[in-house]
């Protein structure tokens, strides 16, 4: 989740079943983060 402005942006959702973020989550929000537009 990121905020741009007064806009929220979900940039991905998954379900965690343990207490550490996979790696591949991760690289898809932050994938996603750099197409937002600026």
């Amino acid at each position: 989740m990121t905020q741009t402005g007064r806009r929220v942006v979900i940039l991905h959702v998954f379900r965690k079943k343990t207490k550490k973020t996979p790696k591949h989550a991760i690289q898809i929000a932050l994938t996603r983060l750099k197409e937002l537009p600026s």
